[in-house]
C-alpha cells in the first residue's frame, strides 16, 4: 500500500501512540492498533477513490457496532464524504425516508442486513456493498483532499421520541469541541479505557466517550449489543476507567448476581456516568450502596452531545439534576416571552457553542424553527437553582388543563413511586371542558394486577386536582428508542386513536 504523504488524523494518532491498543472487540478480543488503525483508514480512502466519489457524496453504513466503523468515520472526513450510520432497527418505512433526503452516492452494509441493504439498494437505486468485500481487499491510494472541518462529516438521525426524526449535522470542528468539553471534565490520557456499547447510529456511542478516548490515545473496546452479563464481566475484569450507559442498562447491570463484586475490583472507575434518559434516585443509590458514584448528565444530538454533567460532589447533593454546563457552552433557560426567567423557575434551554451542530440536513423550516439569533432552541424545560440544573419536561410534551401549565413529568415521577408500576408516560388529550387532560399509559410490574382506582387514588392524595390523569391505560409496553427513551411521538398516536 502507498503512503499518504499527507499527515492524516489517524496518522498524528499513530505517529504518537503507535502500537497502543485503540479499539477491542470485545467478543472476540481482535485488537487494533493505532497503527492498525491508519491502516485501515488507508484502505477505506483506497476504496472510495476506486468508486470515484466525489466531495461532498453520503455514504450509508448499515451495520451493528464492530471495529470497521472507525476507520470509515476517519476515512470519510478524509476523503470528503459525509458518514451516515442508518439506525438498522428503524422500519423499511421510516429507512427509505431517511435515503431520500440524504439521496446517498453508496450504501456500505454487514452481511446481516443484507435484505434490507437490497431493498434499500432497490428503492433508491444507490450502489452497494459489503464490509467484508472492502476490508478484505489491499486498495491502492492517492492524497486525499480532505474535507473543511465546518462541512458536513456525518449525520445523526434524532431518536424520533416526538416527531419525525431530522438529520443532525456533524462536523470536525464539533467533534474538537466535544473532545475538549468532555476532557474539562475528566482529563483523558493513554491510560483510560471506554466503552463502546451504544449503537454507532447513536451519538453516545460514537462520542460517549469512544471519539475523544481515541484523541487522547486510550482505549475502547467495542460491543454489537449491550448484553448486561457481558458488560458485568468488562466492568469487573478490564481496565474500564470511564463509562457513559443509559439508566437501562445500569439497572440491567445492578440486577445481575455478580454486581455486588464490583466495588472490590482492582482499578477504580474515574467516571460512571448517566444520559440519555432520567435516572432515578432508586437506581442511583443501589450502585452508590456499592460505592459506585454514577454522575447524571444532559445532552442532545444536536449539542455534540456533552452538555451538563455532575461533578461528584454534585451527584452526592442531587442525584436526580444533571450538574452544570460544560466549559464552552452557554446555556439561557427562555420563557414564553424569549426573555430570561429568574433563579428556580422554569424555562426553556437555549444553547450556544462550538459543539451545537450548524443545523439540520436540508431542512429549511426545522433550522427556522429551531435557531434564533445564534442560539438553539433544545425544546427541553428545565430550571437552576443554587447549585444544579434540572430537566422539568419536554416543552412539546407540557399541556393545559383549564389555564393551568401540567408538566407530564411530574406525574410520571410520581407514579413511578407507586408499588406495581414498571414503566409509564403521561400525554395531554383534548377534552371539551377543560382543553386537555391527561392519560397515563401505565406498565405493571410482573404479578401485579393493579386497578383503575387505586392509582387515581395514590395521585388524588398527592397531586393537585387538575395534574391528575383523567384515564388510566395499562399496556404491556411502552415504545422505546436504541437508549431507552419512550418514544412519545408514537404515544400520542394512541392518544389520538
Amino acid at each position: 500500500m502507498n503512503r499518504l504523504s499527507s499527515v492524516t488524523a489517524t496518522q498524528a494518532l499513530q505517529d504518537e501512540f503507535g502500537k497502543r491498543p485503540a479499539l477491542i472487540d470485545a467478543a472476540t478480543n481482535e485488537s487494533w492498533s493505532y497503527e492498525d488503525l491508519q491502516a485501515q483508514v488507508e484502505n477505506w480512502l483506497g476504496f472510495f477513490q476506486t468508486r470515484q466519489l466525489k466531495q461532498g457524496d453520503v455514504v450509508v453504513w448499515i451495520a451493528k457496532n464492530r471495529l470497521d466503523f472507525f476507520a470509515i468515520l476517519f476515512a470519510a472526513r478524509e476523503a470528503g464524504l459525509t458518514l451516515l450510520p442508518l439506525n438498522w432497527r428503524e422500519s423499511l418505512t421510516v429507512q427509505l425516508s431517511i435515503l431520500n433526503l440524504a439521496q446517498p452516492a453508496l450504501l456500505v452494509y454487514d452481511g446481516l442486513f443484507k435484505e434490507t441493504a437490497v431493498h434499500l439498494q432497490r428503492l433508491r437505486g444507490a450502489s452497494a456493498v459489503v464490509i467484508d468485500d472492502v476490508v478484505s481487499v489491499e486498495w491502492p491510494i492517492a492524497d486525499p483532499t480532505p474535507m473543511a472541518s465546518d462541512q458536513p462529516w456525518y449525520l445523526l438521525f434524532t431518536s424520533g421520541t416526538t416527531g419525525v426524526p431530522k438529520a443532525v449535522i456533524y462536523t470536525w470542528d464539533m467533534h474538537l469541541a466535544n473532545v475538549h468539553n468532555v476532557c474539562a471534565m475528566i482529563d483523558l490520557g493513554p491510560d483510560d479505557q471506554t466503552l463502546s456499547a451504544l449503537p454507532h447510529y447513536h451519538t453516545a456511542g460514537i462520542n460517549l466517550f469512544a471519539l475523544p478516548v481515541l484523541m487522547k490515545g486510550g482505549s475502547v473496546r467495542l460491543h454489537v449489543d449491550p448484553e448486561p452479563i457481558a458488560l458485568l464481566q468488562d466492568l469487573e475484569h478490564q481496565p474500564v476507567t470511564v463509562l457513559l450507559l443509559v439508566p437501562t442498562l445500569y439497572q440491567k447491570i445492578a440486577d445481575c448476581s455478580g454486581f455486588t463484586a464490583l466495588n472490590q475490583r482492582a482499578k477504580p472507575f474515574r467516571l460512571l456516568a448517566s444520559g440519555g434518559a432520567p435516572l432515578s434516585h432508586s437506581l442511583w443509590q443501589q450502585w452508590a450502596d456499592q460505592g459506585l458514584i454514577i454522575r447524571n448528565g444532559c445532552g442532545l444530538t444536536e449539542s455534540g452531545p456533552t452538555l451538563f454533567l455532575q461533578t461528584e460532589q454534585e451527584a452526592i447533593d442531587q442525584p436526580t439534576a444533571i450538574g452544570n454546563t460544560v466549559p464552552g457552552t452557554e446555556v439561557r433557560l427562555v420563557g414564553p416571552d424569549g426573555t430570561d426567567v429568574n433563579l428556580g423557575e422554569t424555562g426553556e434551554f437555549w444553547i450556544k457553542g462550538a459543539s451545537v451542530t450548524p443545523g439540520y440536513w436540508r431542512n429549511t423550516k426545522a433550522n427556522n424553527l429551531a435557531f434564533r439569533d445564534g442560539w438553539f432552541r433544545t425544546g427541553d424545560l428545565g430550571r437552576q437553582d443554587e447549585q444544579q440544573y434540572q430537566i422539568v419536561d419536554r416543552l412539546n410534551d407540557m399541556y393545559i388543563c383549564g389555564g393551568e401549565n401540567v408538566y407530564p413529568n411530574e406525574i410520571e415521577d410520581l407514579l413511578l413511586k407507586y408499588h406495581g408500576i414498571e414503566e409509564v408516560v403521561v400525554m395531554g388529550e383534548s377534552h371539551r371542558i377543560w382543553g386537555e387532560t391527561g392519560v397515563a399509559f401505565v406498565v405493571q410490574r410482573p404479578g401485579y394486577f393493579l386497578t383503575t382506582d387505586e392509582v387515581m387514588q395514590f395521585c388524588r392524595a398527592r397531586l393537585a386536582r387538575y395534574k391528575v390523569p383523567k384515564r388510566i391505560e395499562f399496556v404491556d409496553e411502552l415504545p422505546k428508542t436504541a437508549t431507552g427513551k419512550i418514544r412519545r411521538g408514537i404515544v400520542q398516536s394512541w392518544v389520538r386513536q
